[in-house]
């Protein structure tokens, strides 16, 4: 009985320890998928919402750092996650130049996009020519676009220039 009682033990022993690494090690995977996942969301994270969005007035008391910052646009539903937030604008060219006060951010635009615009950067090029952030970066987007569309009716017209010289010529 003696052995028996030894040997059970020594099973249950064994048991026991088996099961405490199985659940370490299922623990341990979780976290390395979380840890990951939120990285990869930190480089890659869409906007809210398809272009054109909704736009929303937003107010960055003074005094507020990003994790107050993240946390605003979460609540008024421009990002999803205020921590996610804080480590994008620790990572991003205008770390801790984000400036109180008003902005009309869009639920198109990306956390990268926001930081930008409430970044002392922008707010430079705002005392120049007196137009907002958000103001100056739609105007931006749209520029691009005509300047495309531009590019291309000119090199069109330049292709009939051509032809027609070339027609002429004959």
């Amino acid at each position: 009985m003696n052995n028996i009682g030894k040997t059970v033990l020594s099973i249950v022993g064994i048991l026991m320890r088996f099961l405490v690494i199985l659940v370490l090690v299922f623990f341990i995977y979780r976290l390395v998928f979380q840890a990951y996942d939120f990285g990869y969301r930190v480089f890659s994270e869409p906007p809210i919402s398809e272009e054109p969005g909704i736009d929303i007035d937003v107010t960055i008391p003074m005094g507020s750092g990003a994790m107050d910052i993240g946390e605003i646009l979460e609540n008024r539903g421009l990002i999803r996650d205020k921590r996610l937030f804080f480590v994008q604008e620790r990572l991003s060219a205008y770390h801790g130049k984000l400036e109180p006060g008003t902005y009309t951010l869009n639920t198109s635009m990306t956390a990268e996009d926001m930081i930008a615009v409430m970044s002392a950067a922008e707010e430079e090029g705002e005392e120049e020519d007196g137009s907002s952030s958000a103001e100056k970066s739609s105007d931006d987007k749209s520029d691009a676009g005509k300047s495309d569309a531009d590019k291309s009716d000119a090199a069109e017209e330049e292709t009939a220039d051509t032809a027609t010289d070339e027609a002429e010529g004959n």
